[in-house]
Protein backbone atom coordinates (compact mmCIF):
# COMPACT_ATOMS: atom_id res chain seq x y z
CA UNK A 1 0.00 0.00 0.00
CA UNK A 2 1.40 3.50 -0.84
CA UNK A 3 2.59 5.69 2.00
CA UNK A 4 -0.14 8.23 1.31
CA UNK A 5 -2.73 5.49 1.69
CA UNK A 6 -1.38 4.50 5.09
CA UNK A 7 -1.47 8.11 6.27
CA UNK A 8 -5.03 8.45 5.02
CA UNK A 9 -6.12 5.30 6.91
CA UNK A 10 -4.47 6.57 10.10
CA UNK A 11 -6.21 9.94 9.73
CA UNK A 12 -9.59 8.26 9.19
CA UNK A 13 -9.08 6.07 12.26
CA UNK A 14 -8.61 9.00 14.64
CA UNK A 15 -12.33 9.87 15.01
CA UNK A 16 -13.11 6.25 15.85
CA UNK A 17 -10.34 6.09 18.45
CA UNK A 18 -11.42 9.38 20.05
CA UNK A 19 -15.05 8.29 20.13
CA UNK A 20 -14.11 5.00 21.76
CA UNK A 21 -12.00 6.77 24.38
CA UNK A 22 -14.78 9.28 25.07
CA UNK A 23 -17.31 6.49 25.56
CA UNK A 24 -14.95 4.68 27.94
CA UNK A 25 -14.52 7.80 30.06
CA UNK A 26 -18.26 8.47 30.12
CA UNK A 27 -18.84 4.87 31.14
CA UNK A 28 -16.19 5.22 33.84
CA UNK A 29 -17.93 8.32 35.18
CA UNK A 30 -21.36 6.74 35.53
CA UNK A 31 -20.02 3.41 36.80
CA UNK A 32 -17.98 5.23 39.44
CA UNK A 33 -21.08 7.12 40.61
CA UNK A 34 -23.09 3.90 40.70
CA UNK A 35 -20.45 2.06 42.77
CA UNK A 36 -20.12 5.02 45.14
CA UNK A 37 -23.86 4.89 45.72
CA UNK A 38 -23.80 1.12 46.22
CA UNK A 39 -21.07 1.46 48.85
CA UNK A 40 -23.34 3.70 50.92
CA UNK A 41 -25.88 0.88 51.18
CA UNK A 42 -23.42 -0.94 53.44
CA UNK A 43 -22.41 2.13 55.43
CA UNK A 44 -22.13 1.65 59.18
CA UNK A 45 -24.00 4.53 60.79
CA UNK A 46 -21.63 4.62 63.79
CA UNK A 47 -18.60 5.29 61.57
CA UNK A 48 -20.24 6.86 58.50
CA UNK A 49 -18.12 4.71 56.22
CA UNK A 50 -18.55 1.49 54.27
CA UNK A 51 -16.61 -1.74 54.84
CA UNK A 52 -16.15 -1.98 51.07
CA UNK A 53 -15.53 0.93 48.66
CA UNK A 54 -15.57 -0.54 45.13
CA UNK A 55 -15.21 2.88 43.49
CA UNK A 56 -11.59 3.05 44.67
CA UNK A 57 -10.86 -0.28 43.03
CA UNK A 58 -12.43 1.06 39.83
CA UNK A 59 -10.27 4.20 40.06
CA UNK A 60 -7.13 2.05 40.24
CA UNK A 61 -8.27 -0.23 37.41
CA UNK A 62 -9.07 2.82 35.26
CA UNK A 63 -5.46 3.96 35.54
CA UNK A 64 -4.27 0.59 34.28
CA UNK A 65 -6.68 0.54 31.33
CA UNK A 66 -7.06 4.20 30.28
CA UNK A 67 -3.74 5.67 31.36
CA UNK A 68 -3.11 9.30 32.32
CA UNK A 69 -6.37 10.76 30.96
CA UNK A 70 -8.22 8.68 33.56
CA UNK A 71 -6.73 10.80 36.37
CA UNK A 72 -8.85 13.83 35.44
CA UNK A 73 -11.95 11.71 34.88
CA UNK A 74 -11.55 10.00 38.25
CA UNK A 75 -10.97 13.36 39.95
CA UNK A 76 -14.26 14.61 38.49
CA UNK A 77 -15.99 11.39 39.56
CA UNK A 78 -14.72 11.75 43.13
CA UNK A 79 -15.77 15.39 43.35
CA UNK A 80 -19.29 14.76 42.00
CA UNK A 81 -19.92 11.61 44.06
CA UNK A 82 -18.71 13.32 47.24
CA UNK A 83 -21.02 16.24 46.66
CA UNK A 84 -23.96 13.98 45.93
CA UNK A 85 -23.73 11.28 48.58
CA UNK A 86 -20.61 11.29 50.71
CA UNK A 87 -18.99 13.44 53.39
CA UNK A 88 -17.49 16.57 51.75
CA UNK A 89 -14.81 18.52 53.58
CA UNK A 90 -15.23 22.29 54.01
CA UNK A 91 -13.83 24.76 51.50
CA UNK A 92 -10.62 24.00 49.65
CA UNK A 93 -9.98 20.96 51.83
CA UNK A 94 -12.33 18.96 49.63
CA UNK A 95 -10.32 19.85 46.53
CA UNK A 96 -7.18 18.69 48.34
CA UNK A 97 -8.93 15.41 49.16
CA UNK A 98 -10.00 14.95 45.52
CA UNK A 99 -6.44 15.51 44.28
CA UNK A 100 -5.06 13.14 46.92
CA UNK A 101 -7.44 10.32 46.00
CA UNK A 102 -7.09 10.73 42.23
CA UNK A 103 -3.29 10.77 42.34
CA UNK A 104 -3.01 7.94 44.86
CA UNK A 105 -5.39 5.52 43.18
CA UNK A 106 -5.36 6.35 39.47
CA UNK A 107 -1.99 8.10 39.28
CA UNK A 108 -0.22 5.25 41.07
CA UNK A 109 -1.90 2.74 38.77
CA UNK A 110 -0.58 4.61 35.73
CA UNK A 111 2.92 4.73 37.20
CA UNK A 112 2.93 1.05 38.19
CA UNK A 113 1.28 -0.39 35.06
CA UNK A 114 4.47 -1.92 33.65
CA UNK A 115 5.28 -3.30 37.10
CA UNK A 116 1.88 -4.99 37.42
CA UNK A 117 1.51 -6.21 33.84
CA UNK A 118 5.01 -7.54 33.26
CA UNK A 119 4.60 -10.46 30.85
CA UNK A 120 7.89 -11.99 32.00
CA UNK A 121 6.74 -12.25 35.61
CA UNK A 122 4.80 -15.22 36.95
CA UNK A 123 1.20 -14.82 38.06
CA UNK A 124 2.23 -15.33 41.68
CA UNK A 125 4.76 -12.51 41.34
CA UNK A 126 2.08 -10.27 39.84
CA UNK A 127 -0.25 -10.98 42.77
CA UNK A 128 2.55 -10.23 45.25
CA UNK A 129 3.30 -6.97 43.45
CA UNK A 130 -0.39 -6.06 43.43
CA UNK A 131 -0.71 -6.63 47.17
CA UNK A 132 2.41 -4.57 47.87
CA UNK A 133 1.23 -1.66 45.71
CA UNK A 134 -2.31 -1.76 47.14
CA UNK A 135 -1.02 -1.93 50.72
CA UNK A 136 1.25 1.05 50.09
CA UNK A 137 -1.59 3.07 48.60
CA UNK A 138 -3.84 2.13 51.51
CA UNK A 139 -1.33 3.30 54.11
CA UNK A 140 -0.69 6.56 52.24
CA UNK A 141 -4.42 7.19 51.84
CA UNK A 142 -5.09 6.43 55.51
CA UNK A 143 -2.42 8.90 56.63
CA UNK A 144 -3.49 11.58 54.15
CA UNK A 145 -7.17 11.25 54.97
CA UNK A 146 -6.45 11.32 58.71
CA UNK A 147 -4.44 14.53 58.38
CA UNK A 148 -7.03 16.22 56.15
CA UNK A 149 -9.92 15.37 58.48
CA UNK A 150 -8.01 16.45 61.55
CA UNK A 151 -6.96 19.79 60.06
CA UNK A 152 -10.23 20.63 58.29
CA UNK A 153 -12.89 19.37 60.70
CA UNK A 154 -11.07 18.86 64.01
CA UNK A 155 -12.95 15.66 64.85
CA UNK A 156 -12.02 13.63 67.91
CA UNK A 157 -8.88 11.61 67.19
CA UNK A 158 -10.33 8.36 68.58
CA UNK A 159 -13.26 8.51 66.16
CA UNK A 160 -10.94 9.45 63.31
CA UNK A 161 -8.77 6.39 63.91
CA UNK A 162 -11.79 4.07 63.83
CA UNK A 163 -13.17 5.80 60.74
CA UNK A 164 -9.82 5.75 58.92
CA UNK A 165 -9.17 2.11 59.78
CA UNK A 166 -12.52 0.95 58.39
CA UNK A 167 -12.17 3.17 55.33
CA UNK A 168 -8.62 2.04 54.57
CA UNK A 169 -9.29 -1.69 54.90
CA UNK A 170 -12.38 -1.26 52.72
CA UNK A 171 -10.19 0.49 50.16
CA UNK A 172 -7.64 -2.33 50.19
CA UNK A 173 -10.36 -4.98 49.80
CA UNK A 174 -11.91 -3.08 46.89
CA UNK A 175 -8.61 -2.89 45.03
CA UNK A 176 -7.64 -6.54 45.43
CA UNK A 177 -11.22 -7.52 44.54
CA UNK A 178 -11.67 -5.47 41.35
CA UNK A 179 -8.17 -4.98 39.94
CA UNK A 180 -7.59 -8.73 39.32
CA UNK A 181 -10.39 -8.54 36.75
CA UNK A 182 -8.07 -6.32 34.70
CA UNK A 183 -4.96 -8.38 35.37
CA UNK A 184 -6.64 -11.72 34.67
CA UNK A 185 -8.07 -10.54 31.35
CA UNK A 186 -7.10 -7.26 29.74
CA UNK A 187 -10.13 -7.11 27.46
CA UNK A 188 -13.80 -7.37 28.37
CA UNK A 189 -14.23 -9.87 25.55
CA UNK A 190 -11.94 -12.21 27.47
CA UNK A 191 -14.43 -12.36 30.31
CA UNK A 192 -17.27 -12.87 27.86
CA UNK A 193 -15.48 -15.87 26.37
CA UNK A 194 -14.81 -17.18 29.87
CA UNK A 195 -18.44 -17.07 30.95
CA UNK A 196 -19.60 -18.58 27.65
CA UNK A 197 -17.24 -21.51 28.19
CA UNK A 198 -18.82 -22.41 31.53
CA UNK A 199 -20.11 -25.92 32.06
CA UNK A 200 -22.36 -27.30 34.77
CA UNK A 201 -19.32 -27.53 37.04
CA UNK A 202 -18.86 -23.74 37.26
CA UNK A 203 -22.58 -23.20 37.80
CA UNK A 204 -22.46 -25.78 40.59
CA UNK A 205 -19.58 -23.83 42.16
CA UNK A 206 -21.66 -20.64 42.02
CA UNK A 207 -24.59 -22.41 43.67
CA UNK A 208 -22.31 -23.81 46.37
CA UNK A 209 -20.88 -20.35 47.04
CA UNK A 210 -24.34 -18.82 47.41
CA UNK A 211 -25.43 -21.60 49.75
CA UNK A 212 -22.24 -21.36 51.83
CA UNK A 213 -22.61 -17.58 52.25
CA UNK A 214 -26.24 -17.97 53.27
CA UNK A 215 -25.43 -20.70 55.79
CA UNK A 216 -22.59 -18.71 57.35
CA UNK A 217 -24.18 -15.24 57.40
CA UNK A 218 -27.89 -15.70 56.72
CA UNK A 219 -28.81 -18.15 59.50
CA UNK A 220 -28.96 -17.05 63.11
CA UNK A 221 -27.96 -20.50 64.43
CA UNK A 222 -24.58 -20.45 62.67
CA UNK A 223 -23.45 -17.31 64.53
CA UNK A 224 -22.25 -15.58 61.32
CA UNK A 225 -18.44 -15.91 61.37
CA UNK A 226 -18.02 -19.22 63.19
CA UNK A 227 -18.27 -21.31 60.01
CA UNK A 228 -16.59 -18.87 57.65
CA UNK A 229 -14.22 -21.57 56.40
CA UNK A 230 -17.12 -23.06 54.40
CA UNK A 231 -16.85 -20.18 51.93
CA UNK A 232 -13.28 -21.16 51.11
CA UNK A 233 -14.44 -24.46 49.57
CA UNK A 234 -16.18 -23.14 46.42
CA UNK A 235 -13.57 -20.38 46.05
CA UNK A 236 -10.78 -22.98 46.10
CA UNK A 237 -12.76 -25.07 43.60
CA UNK A 238 -12.95 -22.10 41.21
CA UNK A 239 -9.21 -21.45 41.62
CA UNK A 240 -8.26 -25.06 40.88
CA UNK A 241 -10.61 -25.27 37.89
CA UNK A 242 -9.97 -21.89 36.21
CA UNK A 243 -6.80 -20.46 37.73
CA UNK A 244 -6.43 -16.71 38.28
CA UNK A 245 -9.55 -15.89 36.28
CA UNK A 246 -11.64 -18.21 38.42
CA UNK A 247 -10.05 -16.74 41.54
CA UNK A 248 -10.85 -13.17 40.45
CA UNK A 249 -14.49 -14.03 39.77
CA UNK A 250 -15.09 -16.15 42.89
CA UNK A 251 -13.43 -13.63 45.22
CA UNK A 252 -15.55 -10.82 43.81
CA UNK A 253 -18.76 -12.87 44.00
CA UNK A 254 -18.10 -14.06 47.55
CA UNK A 255 -17.40 -10.52 48.79
CA UNK A 256 -20.60 -9.18 47.20
CA UNK A 257 -22.70 -12.04 48.60
CA UNK A 258 -21.34 -11.61 52.13
CA UNK A 259 -22.01 -7.87 52.10
CA UNK A 260 -25.56 -8.18 50.81
CA UNK A 261 -26.47 -10.92 53.28
CA UNK A 262 -25.04 -8.99 56.20
CA UNK A 263 -26.82 -5.85 55.05
CA UNK A 264 -30.04 -7.85 55.00
CA UNK A 265 -29.22 -8.97 58.54
CA UNK A 266 -28.51 -5.34 59.65
CA UNK A 267 -24.91 -5.72 60.82
CA UNK A 268 -23.19 -3.50 63.39
CA UNK A 269 -19.88 -1.61 63.09
CA UNK A 270 -18.00 -4.30 65.04
CA UNK A 271 -19.35 -6.92 62.65
CA UNK A 272 -18.14 -4.83 59.70
CA UNK A 273 -14.58 -4.77 61.01
CA UNK A 274 -14.54 -8.53 61.54
CA UNK A 275 -16.03 -9.04 58.08
CA UNK A 276 -13.32 -6.89 56.49
CA UNK A 277 -10.49 -9.03 57.81
CA UNK A 278 -12.28 -12.19 56.71
CA UNK A 279 -12.81 -10.75 53.22
CA UNK A 280 -9.17 -9.71 53.12
CA UNK A 281 -7.91 -13.18 54.03
CA UNK A 282 -10.27 -14.87 51.57
CA UNK A 283 -9.28 -12.53 48.74
CA UNK A 284 -5.54 -12.91 49.26
CA UNK A 285 -5.77 -16.70 49.62
CA UNK A 286 -7.91 -17.06 46.50
CA UNK A 287 -5.64 -14.86 44.38
CA UNK A 288 -2.47 -16.69 45.44
CA UNK A 289 -4.01 -20.10 44.77
CA UNK A 290 -5.46 -19.04 41.41
CA UNK A 291 -2.14 -17.50 40.37
CA UNK A 292 -0.25 -20.67 41.31
CA UNK A 293 -2.64 -22.80 39.26
CA UNK A 294 -2.29 -20.48 36.25
CA UNK A 295 1.51 -20.58 36.53
CA UNK A 296 1.43 -24.39 36.60
CA UNK A 297 -0.79 -24.51 33.53
CA UNK A 298 1.46 -22.08 31.67
CA UNK A 299 4.54 -24.15 32.57
CA UNK A 300 2.90 -27.30 31.20
CA UNK A 301 2.07 -25.71 27.83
Amino acid sequence: MPLNGLKQDATNAWPTVLLRQALLHVGLFFLFLALSRVALIFQATELRTSPWTPSTGLAFAAGLVLGRPAILTVALCIFVSTRLWEWPLPGLWEFASVVLRALLFTGTAVASKSFLTDAAASRVQIVIRLLIVCAGITLAYAFGRLVLLRLSVGIDLTYLLSYTTTLSIGTLIAMITLVPFVLASGELSGWGDYFLSWTRIQWAFVGALIIACYIVFGLQVTDQFKFFYLIFIPVIAFCVKDGLRGAAFSVFLSDVLMLFILYWRSYEASTATELQFLMLSLSATGLFLGAAVSDRERAME
